[in-house]
């Protein structure tokens, strides 16, 4: 009886010593079978997260809201959050970092730049280098928590969708009126170009078309940077909804960007032909809707070749088996949450320090425009939109 005892037990070893071995090679790594972590954490994280973000948020809703460039801006948190929404169960296995020493100085390095970089926007809120400067500042931060999360593997993976936000950022003044002004002088000579060809006689000067009912001027808003733009981010993004390759999203943004440029050089040359044989007043009623249907000729031409390029047989990954609370171990909570109470410190300072020295209002008297119509030589001159 004690030996087959004895060879009981020894089988019982022999079956549980491969497990205990395959627990030993990963040294660091916290499995699944540890205790989950209490809900905490995650109010943690989501306290620290909505804070960063909606501060960053909040500063460009202006821009956003007021320059029709921008206008695309409130869609893409959306659009990155369900970027990574999409790629949450396909998500590789985590490899904890040797040394979490620093991204926790990364991270309290940009929290503390968080106060002066707060402090001069509210004072320039215009200044886009500002905004890049927040942008990246919660991009780098998101980055590390990921990488004390999932490591490497979790680094590489989420990237995209967090950096996708940039797209929503305005560009740099010098480098947007470039491109602008590059775009506007390029429609103004293809469109001098074809009304010669028609037979229509037209002269450019920069930006300006001279026919012979007047002169039409190709604006900002014409330039085509509008539409280059709005379809750079949904060229992004459905290279990313449909898993292209490197080679095939960058395909897929040229091809975008021309399309833009045709779509826009289409629309223009149509309010142009139209000024030139209905007057320059007729320009106006044709503006709007013009725009709205080469936004929608050039979103869906986009989305055909999206479609177009896509691979004949995708493999769909499986979904992890590991659970979330083992790598959430990994993260240092306390130091998020006092970097989180450090952002909400900075926006209430600098809140405080704004009011207090805000000069007080009066009101000195009320102005008024009073043209002068009497006059023989007054005349309104309408100021065309093309």
């Amino acid at each position: 009886m004690g030996a087959r005892a004895s060879a009981r037990n020894l089988l019982r070893v022999g079956y549980a010593m491969p497990e205990m071995k395959a627990t030993a090679e990963r040294p660091g790594f916290v499995t699944s079978t540890t205790r989950p972590i209490a809900a905490w954490p995650y109010a943690i994280a989501l306290f620290f997260f909505a804070l960063l973000w909606l501060e960053v948020i909040r500063h460009l809703r202006t821009e956003w809201s007021l320059n029709p460039q921008y206008g695309y801006g409130w869609s893409v948190p959306f659009l990155a959050l369900y970027l990574i929404w999409k790629r949450w169960p396909a998500r590789p296995a985590p490899a904890p970092p040797d040394s979490r020493a620093f991204p926790i100085a990364v991270m309290c390095f940009l929290a503390f730049l968080f106060l002066p970089i707060r402090l001069i926007v509210e004072a320039n809120p215009d200044w886009r280098l500002l905004s890049w400067a927040l942008a990246l500042a919660a991009v780098a931060m998101s980055m590390c928590f990921v990488f004390l999360a999932g490591g490497q593997p979790w680094l590489r993976y989420f990237a995209f969708p967090i950096f996708f936000f940039l797209v929503a950022v305005p560009w740099p003044t010098q480098l947007e009126q470039v491109v602008v002004q590059n775009l506007m002088r390029a429609v103004a000579t293809i469109n001098v170009s074809l009304l010669n060809i028609a037979g229509v006689p037209a002269l450019q000067h920069g930006n300006v078309i001279e026919v012979s009912s007047g002169l039409i001027g190709i604006e900002e808003a014409c330039s085509g940077v509008r539409s280059l733009q709005a379809t750079l981010m949904i060229s992004l993004f459905l290279g990313e909804l449909y898993s292209f390759t490197i080679s095939r999203r960058f395909l897929l943004v040229v091809a975008g960007s021309l399309l833009a440029f045709f779509c826009n050089l289409v629309r223009t040359a149509l309010l142009v032909w139209i000024g030139v044989h209905r007057g320059i007043d007729a320009i106006e009623a044709w503006h709007d809707p013009a725009g709205l249907t080469i936004l929608l000729v050039c979103l869906f031409g986009l989305w055909l070749c999206s479609l177009i390029m896509q691979p004949s047989s995708v493999a769909q990954p499986s979904r992890p088996a590991y659970k979330i609370d083992s790598v959430m171990h990994n993260v240092p909570w306390t130091v998020l949450a006092a970097l989180g109470l450090w952002i909400l410190c900075a926006e209430i300072s600098t809140q405080i320090w704004y009011g207090a020295h805000r000069p007080p209002s009066f009101v000195t008297g009320r102005w008024s425009v009073q043209w002068p119509t009497s006059q023989s030589d007054y005349k309104e001159v309408p100021v065309t939109t093309e």
